[in-house]
């Protein structure tokens, strides 16, 4: 008994480690491994791909495909500005240059977009009044956010406090702002 109890144990254990060894060695065929193909046909130019554009190296790319990137307008003026291109014809210019108080608004330092708005980091000098230009006090920079809509209408400012020195800067569906910062008051 105990010799026929031996041979069912073999033989069971031998089946078992067959039937593993063909569950292990199936191949896998070509429908269960998802595969991708890019294709890249012939390029569209922009209204900005003129021979010798200058662009920032940072460019966004939204989940509808407009690509956010900082443009120069001219090669004599070298100043920066976030355009989004969608497609070879729609470009939407993001400018920069006239808020409210403020001068000298510097290019986006950063910048951010969801599916409704643009949040772009700056520096700018404020305005001084005639009693400031009397007092001969010295111009003072300050960190700001500003919220445009993704048609590059300007909806808001934002003032980002002194004691923090703004490196990024995010933009909820909700309209609360995410500023990424060092600390200035702990250096």
């Amino acid at each position: 008994m105990r010799y026929v109890f031996c041979v069912m144990a073999v033989i069971g254990a031998a089946a078992y480690l067959a039937a593993q060894a063909n569950h292990l060695s199936k191949p896998i065929t070509p429908e269960e491994v998802p595969v991708a193909t890019l294709e890249f046909n012939s390029p569209e130019q922009t209204p900005l791909g003129r021979q010798g554009t200058v662009m920032s190296a940072e460019q966004t790319c939204a989940e509808d495909g407009t690509l956010f990137v900082e443009i120069a307008d001219s090669l004599e003026d070298l100043n920066l500005v976030l355009h989004a291109l969608k497609g070879p014809t729609e470009d939407t210019r993001f400018l920069l240059r006239d808020i409210q108080g403020y001068e000298n608004v510097s290019p986006p330092l950063r910048y951010f977009v969801n599916d409704h708005n643009v949040a772009v980091l700056v520096e700018a000098e404020l305005k001084k009044n005639l009693l400031q230009e009397n007092a001969k006090s010295a111009s003072k920079r300050a960190s700001l956010v500003l919220i445009f809509d993704r048609k590059g209408t300007f909806q808001r400012t934002i003032l980002v406090p002194n004691d923090i020195d703004a490196k990024a800067v995010g933009l909820y569906s909700s309209g609360d702002i995410l500023i990424v910062a060092l600390d200035r008051s702990t250096k």
